[in-house]
């Protein structure tokens, strides 16, 4: 009887360990500087989309002829496009209604807390001594202008010193676009 000698193309155990020990290092590298990069994600995501809620705004204000705003709900952490729906214009009070179009609203994580909402050099956030704000807005005319707005905000998941990041954002009220600063802005 002849023994016929066979090839065996698997890997060996030794051969397998060694490839999920090699993986396992390449994990453990990895993992942190994916974890660097996603840093300031959540607050990139929120600046991006707080822009494009004004030019939404601006947008529509432009071509519909009507008042919009953006009014912030802070319990909620949303925000939302709305226009004027007012029937009188001899009413004092105005009336808005939210928009439908997909860009017109947005919600953020715990992570961004809004502690400034400063509108015409009034912080809407403390207008109030007694309890805070919840809401805020800012209104865009016709006309495409903005009010002057800031938003001061921090971001709870990146640190600095010890603090949580701080971000400005600074309305352009004729671009209805804002600038992204480190700090707080007055």
């Amino acid at each position: 009887m002849r023994f016929q000698k066979h090839n065996s193309s698997g890997f060996t155990l030794i051969e397998l360990l060694i490839a999920i020990a090699i993986i396992g290092i390449m994990t453990a590298a990895v993992i942190p500087f994916m974890q660097r990069m996603q840093t300031g994600y959540e607050r990139k995501k929120f600046i991006a989309r707080v822009n494009s809620l004004a030019q939404t705004a601006w947008q529509q204000a432009i071509i519909t002829g009507v008042v919009h705003r953006v009014l912030f709900t802070m319990a909620e952490r949303t925000a939302v496009v709305e226009r004027d729906i007012t029937k009188s214009v001899l009413s004092k009070k105005l009336e808005f209604k939210p928009i439908a179009v997909e860009s017109a609203s947005m919600s953020w994580p715990a992570s961004i807390e809004i502690r400034q909402f400063i509108i015409a050099g009034v912080d809407e956030m403390k207008r109030s001594t007694a309890r805070r704000t919840t809401t805020a807005w800012f209104y865009v005319i016709p006309d495409g202008m903005t009010q002057a707005v800031t938003i001061n905000g921090v971001d709870k998941d990146e640190q600095v010193e010890n603090k949580p990041k701080q971000f400005g954002l600074v309305l352009n009220p004729f671009r209805a676009q804002f600038k992204v600063y480190d700090v707080f802005q007055k």
